[in-house]
């Protein structure tokens, strides 16, 4: 659905679109999402894009329950997201983008157990990540940017036993990693760029046994100390 004025569904619903798999809904001006999104079932993609004025999700979304994918991206006004996105216990891929005034994350977030990929870029108010956030034992992929407000991690960061690519980049407010940081055993890839109040990285990331690649730019509190990794300074990659 693209530019419509509003993104009812009206009768369009689970009895016509019994096998649809993709829903993108693109330059709609409305406030809110139709409910009746949450009777097409057999859903397993749903991107919202280019809504400014979208205020808020419907909690039937919590019966897509063959839903793998959530895309939502120049949602400028949109506040925070439901508690019944917890509910997507299939969901694996959750990418925001430039979310303007989006300010926290579901506590639900935890619950989601098969979530490999998580992707916030551009949401600019977001101050905290859920402590549940610790709980998602499958992520493997999570990048993290611009994100503005951000200025520390969840201290459970170091449970996310599966990941193994992370991206810190334009968060200028974050000050430390956690000390649980190094529990990330299975962690490969790493990049930290442009976060100008980061004072130092863990002095036992040269003990993770599969980090392969390590690049940190633009960080003046780190690369101005020259402190080493793998005999190398942090700014450098880790070949």
């Amino acid at each position: 659905l693209v530019g419509h004025s509003n993104n009812s569904f009206g009768n369009v619903g689970a009895a016509v679109l019994p096998s649809l798999r993709r829903l993108c809904i693109q330059g709609v001006a409305s406030e809110a999402l139709d409910p009746a999104v949450g009777c097409i079932s057999s859903l397993t993609e749903l991107s919202l894009w280019e809504m400014p004025a979208l205020l808020s999700l419907p909690d039937s979304i919590s019966r897509l329950s063959n839903l793998q994918s959530l895309h939502i991206r120049d949602a400028k006004s949109l506040e925070a997201l439901p508690e019944a996105l917890g509910q997507l216990s299939g969901l694996t891929s959750i990418n925001l983008a430039e979310l303007e005034c989006l300010r926290m994350l579901p506590e639900s977030l935890g619950q989601l157990k098969k979530l490999d990929f998580l992707s916030i870029t551009g949401c600019s108010k977001l101050t905290t990540l859920p402590e549940s956030f610790s709980s998602l034992c499958r992520l493997q992929h999570c990048a993290l940017n611009d994100s503005l407000q951000l200025s520390f991690l969840p201290e459970g960061f170091g449970n996310l036993s599966s990941l193994q690519s992370l991206d810190l980049s334009e968060l200028p407010n974050l000050r430390s990693l956690p000390d649980s940081f190094t529990q990330l055993r299975r962690l490969k890839r790493v990049q930290v760029h442009d976060c100008a109040q980061l004072a130092q990285m863990p002095a036992s990331l040269r003990d993770m046994p599969m980090l392969q690649r390590c690049k940190i730019s633009a960080c003046p509190l780190i690369t101005s100390g020259y402190q080493l990794i793998f005999g190398r300074t942090y700014a450098e990659d880790v070949e």
